[in-house]
């Protein structure tokens, strides 16, 4: 009977020893192997080969000093070291092999079998698969790495709205240190969402996502931060909600510079209209020197010219040809001298106002471009600044001259409205629209320009097909902002 026992004591525990799922050999003191369980070679992707010599098993096992390290020498192996230095040795080992071609991180923990007096007999080895549980961990210090160095604010808080979470980020932008901060509800620094974060936390809880978002927040000496928010659930995996993860991102550097960058914008457009105004006096002066001066030298030369025709006999036929040809050539140049002038500075924009500067504008077009013209304009509309005036009778100048240019167009219409809040400038062609493919550039630059004198008088210009055909150009302006200034000086 008791040999029976021991028989059956001695199956159970060979059927125990087979069934963990903790890989144990056994090695003797001539590195022999005594005892190997099936978990072992489950975990290894191998089983034992007695015709392999233990120096051998570095390369037959797969066993790797890391991922992509090199193989172990089998004077490193933990069992060696175990057997040879009598003391517990712990190493994780990577093993890649036909058998588990991914690979495996497994965990050797290596303990030398002594017998009462110390003697060293051999060595059992222990063997798990820490593969995930690195992983994890590896994660785990990227995560810890990323909330430590990162320079957004990451914040964790519970279903209640206490803080459990503090990273040097958070403190650098609210001033809380960890020690004051931890435990205190989240309302404390972002006052204007309280009531929204049990509703996100629902939200989250079933599986919704809310939208990052900018926020405003309270910096711990009570001042204003601007911030870009972004929420990511946490427990969710684990079938509850535990709470949430806030990541901040401080905006104050974005704001300044775009308000650094809006000023500089306005700084341009000041410059441009400054460049604009100075040119535009250029032109005036220009033209009037041009009329009153070379037109007044022009017109003395037909003077002179018809005091020789009266002078000359009537047999100087030939004479009478040149003082002809000449007279026209003088008629041609004058006129080309008035269409100049009233393009440098339309004399009828200072003289009748901007509707009738317009009209001939639109009257002169016609005849230029063969095209049907009609304008439209209020009869009785309020003075507005010479300048402004000015800058809106370009636009359309710009406009009128795209047409002829680009549209092929048979007609063209203008209006001018005005409200007790807005002026507005509508041109319409019936040609073949904006082009698919680019542009030519002085058609972009022709664009720009308009709009750029719009945004002078802080107002917009909209350039698109229209949809019946052709191009719709339609600028806006407050009324506020084109009205005198200051009285005109008198001329």
């Amino acid at each position: 009977m008791p040999e029976q026992t021991r028989l059956i004591d001695a199956e159970m525990l060979a059927l125990a020893y087979n069934c963990l799922e903790t890989g144990v050999i056994i090695f003797a003191l001539d590195d022999r192997i005594v005892s190997w369980n099936h978990a072992t070679t489950r975990l290894l992707g191998r089983g034992i080969d007695e015709e392999v010599e233990p120096h051998a098993w570095p390369e037959y096992y797969g066993i790797h000093t890391s991922e992509r390290g090199e193989l172990v020498r089998w004077e490193d192996l933990p069992s060696t070291l175990a057997l040879h230095h009598g003391r517990r040795i712990e190493r994780d080992i990577f093993f890649r092999n036909q058998g588990i071609p991914e690979g495996r991180w497994i965990h050797n923990s290596a303990e030398p079998l002594k017998d009462d007096s110390g003697r060293t007999l051999g060595a059992l080895v222990a063997l798990q698969d820490v593969t995930q549980a690195r992983s994890a961990r590896q994660a785990q210090q990227l995560y810890s790495w990323f909330v430590r160095s990162s320079a957004d604010a990451v914040i964790g808080f519970d279903p209640d709205s206490s803080i459990t979470m503090w990273n040097p980020g958070a403190q650098r932008i609210f001033g809380w240190s960890t020690e004051e901060i931890l435990g205190q509800s989240v309302n404390l620094l972002f006052p204007n969402i309280q009531d929204d974060i049990p509703r996100w936390l629902e939200l989250m809880g079933g599986g919704e996502e809310v939208e990052p978002a900018r926020c405003l927040a309270r910096h711990k000496d009570g001042s204003a931060l601007l911030l870009y928010r972004s929420l990511t659930p946490t427990g969710v995996d684990l079938g509850e909600l535990d709470g949430a993860v806030l990541v901040a991102r401080d905006l104050s550097h974005v704001i300044q510079a775009e308000r650094e960058l809006a000023a500089s914008r306005e700084q341009i457009r000041q410059l441009s209209q400054r460049q604009q105004t100075l040119l535009e006096q250029q032109l005036r002066q220009l033209a009037r020197e041009l009329h009153d001066e070379l037109g007044q030298q022009m017109t003395a030369m037909k003077l002179e010219v018809a005091w020789l025709e009266r002078r000359l006999s009537t047999d100087h036929t030939e004479m009478d040809d040149h003082l002809d040809r000449l007279n026209r050539q003088l008629d041609s140049s004058i006129s080309s001298l008035r269409r100049v002038s009233k393009q440098m500075r339309p004399p009828l924009l200072e003289e009748l106002g901007l509707c009738n500067a317009l009209e001939e504008l639109m009257s002169r077009t016609g005849e230029l471009g063969n095209l049907q013209v009609h304008s439209d304009c209020p009869p009785r509309m309020r003075v507005l600044d010479e300048d402004a005036a000015l800058a809106i009778y370009r636009i359309a100048q710009e406009a009128l001259t795209n047409v002829v240019r680009h549209a092929c167009a048979t007609r063209v219409s203008l209006r001018l409205s005005m409200s007790d809040e807005r002026v507005t400038l509508t041109l319409q062609d019936d040609g073949k629209g904006l082009p698919s493919s680019p542009a030519p550039a002085d058609a972009h630059f022709g664009i720009l320009g308009m709009k750029e004198r719009a945004l002078a008088w802080r107002g917009h210009l909209e350039v698109d097909n229209a949809p019946d055909g052709g191009v719709r150009i339609v600028g806006a302006w407050p009324l506020a902002n084109l009205l005198p200034r200051k009285p005109r000086p008198l001329r």
